[in-house]
Formats: structure tokens, C-alpha cells, sequence
């Protein structure tokens, strides 16, 4: 789990299949309030968060964690100090939740390829405000008071649903994908709950953010090495093969002595890779010699 640097133990993790992903980290200044994590996604494949918040958080106040995905509010925890002040709290989200009747319905999270087109459109404000944001999956713990039940029940998370987007909306971005939201499905029950911000709504004392991308994306930003052209393979000459090599640069030399001793003379000569001449014949006292007409 990425670990805050501020907060001891205060940690998160996002899993695909039930297991944590392997996280990267970039050169960052360890007294930021956010902390930064790359990993690599997959189109298609769904993912959860998972967080952990240590006991000495909860000495003075209660605690409100929101998971937000593209720059959309998932899920909303309110964690009262009395109830967690010694053992601390953890969670596990694999969707959103709203209320639909008298149900709970959730909807799961899946990552997606960001397709995009060449045509010179116009970019729509909801578009790009989504596009700010995408990529991104956020847990921000907040310190609340006066925790209270939920006047209004909360509102089914919504993403701007988009097929493509024009290339010049991501000009210079490194973002490679996008999460898409599965068909709702009911889930457990959920008491909804609000709480007064100490410092402040949207300031909360401690953020962990990861930066989901393609492996290809993550090495154009040199978090993941590029690879590496493979090392020419060198030529093993065997001990046989070199007494081979031997032997016929020594054939060479003796035939190039036998043509020098050979100077002037017109019988056969061989030559490498020719066949021998013919020999012209005679006949002699023992061979029949027939005329023809």
C-alpha cells in the first residue's frame, strides 16, 4: 500500500483481481500534502480501493475519507473518533453507492481505452473539465465535526460519457485511459451521514492520488524503464570448427606452392572449386582404329 509521507500508516492501495497493483513512484518532495502514485492499467479490467486510517488520526476529530475517480465523488466515509480512535479503520470500495426506492444500488469501476479522433470539433466545457481530471483515482481524508444522520440521500454518481475525444484535448497529456462504470447492481446497505468540515470544504489535511496509465505512456514518462535493443549475440566458435579453419587455410597455402612450382608447365592444372581438364587421347599399337566414309 502507498504510504503518506506526513502520516505514518495512513495508506492506500488500488487492487485489480483482489491484488494490489504494483505501484511507481516519480522524484517528489517529501512534505507534500498529496501523495502521488503511478501505476499501470489495463483496458477492461475492473479495480477496487482499498485505505487504512491509524487510530492517533481520530484523537481530536472525526474523519471524512471521499474516493473520487476522473474528479468524480464515488463513495463518502464519515468515521467517528469514539468508534475508531484505537484500532483505527480500513476500507474496501469496488463501487459507488446511491439510493434508488428503497434499495442501495452500486455501480463497479473498469478502466477503458481514451480513444481519440483528428477532427478539429469543438471542445465541450463538461468534456474538458472531465478531461482534467481523468486518469486520476483519489482518496482525500478530510477532519469533520458535529457528525450527524443525512438530511438527503445522496445523488447516483455521474460521468460524462464519452466515446472520443479530439486529439488536441490531450495535447501534451500523458493520460491513456479513462474509468467507465458497470451496470448498476444492489449492494449493502448504507446509512448516509453529514458532517461540518474543520478547515474548510475541499481542503483536507492529507491526500493520496495515483495516476493510472499504459505501460507505454508510463515509460514516455520514464517511470517504468524503456527497453532496452538486446545486446548483438557474439559468434562461439567451438575448438573443432577453429582445427577446421586451420586446415583449410593450410590446403590454401599448399596449393598456391604447388601452382608456383607448376610455372610453364601445360598438363593439368587444378583450381579450387574447378573441375580438372580433359586430357586429349592418342590411340595406340593396342587400340582398333575405325575409318569412317
Amino acid at each position: 500500500m502507498a504510504p503518506h509521507p506526513l502520516f505514518p500508516n495512513l495508506e492506500a492501495s488500488v487492487l485489480m483481481d483482489n491484488r494490489p497493483v504494483v505501484e511507481l513512484y516519480d522524484h517528489e518532495d517529501a512534505n507534500l500534502q498529496t501523495k502521488i502514485v503511478y501505476i499501470e492499467s489495463e483496458a477492461g479490467e475492473q479495480f477496487s480501493v482499498r485505505y487504512y486510517i491509524p487510530g492517533y488520526l481520530f484523537e481530536h476529530h472525526s474523519i471524512k475519507a471521499i474516493v473520487s475517480i476522473d474528479g468524480v465523488d464515488m463513495r463518502k466515509f464519515i468515521f467517528e473518533k469514539r468508534n475508531y480512535g484505537y484500532y483505527g479503520v480500513s476500507r474496501h470500495i469496488y463501487a459507488s453507492s446511491a439510493k434508488a426506492g428503497r434499495n442501495c444500488m452500486g455501480q463497479r469501476f473498469r478502466f477503458a481505452s481514451l480513444d481519440t479522433h483528428d477532427e478539429r470539433s469543438a471542445i465541450e466545457h463538461e468534456l474538458q473539465e472531465q478531461l482534467a481530471h481523468t486518469g486520476t483515482i483519489s482518496i482525500a481524508f478530510h477532519k469533520v465535526t458535529n457528525v450527524r444522520m443525512a438530511a438527503a440521500w445522496k445523488d447516483v454518481p455521474s460521468m460524462y460519457q464519452y466515446d472520443k475525444v479530439p486529439e488536441k484535448a490531450l495535447k501534451g497529456s500523458s493520460v491513456s485511459h479513462k474509468t467507465t462504470l458497470d451496470p448498476p447492481e444492489r449492494i449493502a446497505p448504507v446509512k448516509f451521514m453529514e458532517a461540518d468540515y474543520v478547515d474548510g470544504e475541499g481542503r483536507p489535511f492529507a491526500v493520496i492520488e495515483f495516476r493510472y496509465r499504459s505501460a507505454a505512456a508510463l515509460k514516455s514518462l520514464a517511470i517504468l524503464p524503456r527497453s532496452s535493443s538486446p545486446a548483438p549475440v557474439k559468434d562461439v566458435v567451438s575448438e573443432e570448427e577453429v582445427n577446421k579453419i586451420y586446415l583449410k587455410q593450410e590446403e590454401a597455402e599448399t596449393r598456391k606452392r604447388d601452382r608456383a612450382d607448376d610455372d610453364g608447365d601445360d598438363g593439368d592444372v587444378e583450381m579450387v572449386n574447378e573441375r580438372p581438364a580433359k586430357r586429349r587421347c592418342f590411340p595406340t599399337s593396342n587400340d582398333e582404329v575405325i575409318e569412317l566414309d
